[in-house]
C-alpha cells in the first residue's frame, strides 16, 4: 500500500514514501508518530494564522473506491499538465472562479523531499516563485515539481486564503463546480461506491433539522466532532466484513484518526447530494520564535474536507476532534527549545548560503542599487554645499 505522507531528509536523500496521488485509509495514523521536519514556513505578507487555523494544502482528492482516495485523470487520460512558464521569476496560477481576486497571504516555504514532488500552500495558490525546475498541476489544483522529488526546495507562494463565514454561507447554496478542464465534469464530487443503506439514513438523520445547505454541512461536521473519538490506532475491519472502512467507522463506534473523520464527512455529504472532496496536507505546526518561521513536522499530517458553494467556492470543514491534534498548544520544554535553536541556525544557513535564490539575489541587488543612489545623492548634496561655501 502506498503511504500518503512525507519523508524527512535533506538534499539528495531518497524520498521513499510521501505525498502520492493516492490516500489509503490507515496511513496517516502511523506517520503522525514521526517528529521529523517537513516544512519551514515564513510569512512575508499577510497575517500568520494561529496554529488552530493553520492548514497547508497538499492534494485534493475527488475519486473514492471505499478504501482509497485518488485524483481522477484529466479527460485526455493524463494525470497532470505542465504549467508552461518558468517558475524561477514567478508564474501565475489560474485560481478558477472560486478563488479570491487577490492573494491575501505570501509565504516562503522550505520543503523537505516529498514523493511526487508536491508543493504546499495555505489556501488557493495564485502564484509560485522559486528555484523550481518546472511545475505541474492536476485537475483539482494540486501543484507538483516532479523532477525535485528528492530535493529540499525553497519557494514563495501567493495564496487566496479566506476564513469560513458561516453567517454569509447561510445565504449561499451548495453547487457542483464547473470543471475548468474541457471535457471534464464536476459530478465526480458526488460520486460514491455502493454503500450500506444505513449510511444514507444516517446522513438524512444528521441533517434533518438544518434549514440551509450551510446548516447541513455544519451539522455533519459537528456530529462527527462531538460523537467521534480520535485515535491513531483505529479498529481494523475483519477480513470477512464486506463493508468498507468508512462504513465500519460510521456504523460501529466512530473511532479513528483524521482520514476516517474526513472520509466519513465526504461520504455523508455526497450521500446527501452535497459536492465534497477530501484534502490532505498539514495542520497546526509550532512557531520557531528564534527563526521567525513555523516548523511543520510529519506529526502534523492531517486530512480535512472541502465543500463547494455557488458563491464562496470551496470552503474548508474539519470534522476531526482537535484536542489530540494540535501539538503547538503544548509548552515547549528545554529540549524543544534547543531543537528550535538548531533548526533556526540550519534554516538561516540554507536560505542565506546554500539556496540564496533568484528572488533574494534580485532583492539584494535592488537594495544595493538603492544604497548607491542614496550615497550619490548625499555625496552630490555635500559637494554642492562645499562649493557654495
Amino acid at each position: 500500500l502506498k503511504s500518503s505522507m512525507v519523508t524527512g531528509g535533506v538534499r539528495g536523500s531518497q524520498a521513499l514514501s510521501g505525498f502520492d496521488d493516492q490516500v489509503t485509509l490507515g496511513t496517516i495514523g502511523r506517520i503522525r508518530k514521526d517528529p521529523r521536519v517537513v516544512l519551514r514556513v515564513e510569512t512575508l505578507e499577510g497575517e500568520t494564522p494561529a496554529p488552530a487555523d493553520s492548514y497547508w494544502r497538499g492534494l485534493a482528492f475527488d475519486a473514492f473506491d471505499g478504501h482509497r482516495w485518488s485524483v481522477s485523470a484529466l479527460p485526455d487520460a493524463r494525470s497532470r499538465r505542465p504549467i508552461p512558464a518558468p517558475p524561477r521569476f514567478g508564474v501565475d496560477i489560474a485560481g478558477g472562479p472560486e478563488a479570491a481576486p487577490h492573494a491575501t497571504l505570501v509565504q516562503r516555504i522550505i520543503r523537505e523531499p516529498v514523493t511526487s514532488g508536491v508543493l504546499f500552500a495555505s489556501g488557493t495558490p495564485r502564484r509560485v516563485e522559486g528555484a523550481l525546475d518546472h511545475v505541474e498541476t492536476d485537475r483539482n489544483g494540486g501543484l507538483y515539481t516532479p523532477s525535485q522529488v528528492d530535493d529540499r526546495v525553497q519557494y514563495r507562494i501567493w495564496t487566496a486564503a479566506r476564513a469560513r463565514d458561516d453567517v454569509a454561507l447561510v445565504r449561499d447554496a451548495l453547487a457542483v463546480p464547473r470543471d475548468r478542464v474541457q471535457g471534464g465534469s464536476g459530478d465526480r464530487y458526488l460520486s460514491l461506491p455502493a454503500l450500506d443503506a444505513a449510511v444514507a439514513d444516517l446522513a438524512a438523520e444528521i441533517t434533518a433539522d438544518a434549514a440551509s445547505d450551510a446548516g447541513r454541512a455544519a451539522a455533519i461536521e459537528q456530529w462527527l466532532r462531538t460523537r467521534g473519538r480520535y485515535t491513531d490506532t483505529p479498529p481494523t475491519v475483519d477480513a470477512s466484513d464486506e463493508r468498507t472502512p468508512v462504513e465500519a467507522f460510521l456504523l460501529d463506534g466512530l473511532s479513528g484518526h483524521c482520514e476516517y473523520f474526513a472520509s466519513a464527512m465526504v461520504v455523508l455529504a455526497r450521500t446527501a447530494g452535497m459536492p465534497a472532496r477530501l484534502v490532505n496536507g498539514f495542520a497546526g505546526g509550532r512557531p520557531n520564535e528564534l527563526g521567525g518561521f513555523v516548523t511543520v513536522t510529519r506529526a502534523d499530517a492531517h486530512a480535512w474536507v472541502e465543500l463547494h458553494y455557488a458563491g464562496a467556492g470551496w470552503v474548508r470543514y474539519d470534522p476531526t476532534p482537535p484536542d489530540l491534534r494540535l501539538r503547538a498548544l503544548t509548552d515547549a520544554g528545554f529540549g524543544d527549545q534547543l531543537a528550535q535553536l538548531a533548526d533556526a541556525l540550519e534554516t538561516w544557513w540554507f536560505r542565506r548560503v546554500v539556496e540564496f535564490d533568484s528572488a533574494d539575489q534580485i532583492a539584494a541587488l535592488k537594495g544595493a542599487f538603492g544604497m548607491w543612489k542614496r550615497f550619490r545623492t548625499s555625496s552630490s548634496t555635500r559637494t554642492g554645499e562645499a562649493r557654495e561655501v
